[in-house]
């Protein structure tokens, strides 16, 4: 049985993880990975999902504590899922959907960021080792201020990716156009 992969996004605006959440859905696709996004209503994916046709679903901020997490337990229940999260209240959300589950579901956790976990009274459950699988780090930089704040065994590093179809192929002569000699070295 094929497994799903739910991305959860609750960004309202589009920044750099938002961009690698999109080169990952449009990369796993090519795959034939089974996927959907989970984000906030009237956010920069949810627009950019719904144009180019991409299976999402979008809730309220206010709503998606209580119904994203059971709206994961009931995709559950139709087949295995791995939750990616990439961001703090995706992670919260997932957290909170594997402890009302009463299936298996594997929570893998996106770290973008270099400052530290901050030590808050929920920090011990959402980092969890029993309800988080997997811990990606952009950077060894970012995997090491993890490891110092919270001691995470399971974290692997995959740096963030660029998408080569997006970038423009041009005849553009640097040298001439900035009337560099051809001995400098660039």
């Amino acid at each position: 049985m094929q497994f799903l992969t739910i991305h959860i996004n609750f960004s309202k605006t589009w920044r750099g993880g938002e961009r690698q959440v999109v080169l990952l859905f449009h990369e796993l696709k090519k795959l034939g990975i089974c996927q959907k996004l989970i984000c906030r209503k009237n956010s920069a994916l949810h627009y950019y999902f719904r144009e180019h046709g991409y299976a999402y679903v979008a809730f309220s901020p206010l709503s998606s504590f209580f119904i994203a997490p059971l709206y994961i337990v009931y995709l559950r229940f139709k087949k295995p899922v791995i939750v990616h999260c990439h961001e703090s209240k995706a992670q919260t959300i997932a957290v909170i959907a594997k402890l009302l589950s009463l299936k298996e579901i594997k929570i893998v956790l996106h770290r973008r960021v270099l400052f530290p976990i901050k030590k808050k009274i929920t920090t011990p459950v959402k980092f969890s080792r029993k309800l988080i699988n997997k811990m990606i780090c952009i950077s060894h930089v970012v995997e090491k201020a993890v490891q110092e704040s919270i001691d995470f065994p399971s974290t692997v590093v995959i740096p963030s990716c660029v998408s080569f179809n997006s970038i423009e192929k041009t005849n553009l002569n640097i040298r001439k156009k900035y009337n560099i000699s051809p001995e400098k070295k660039l």
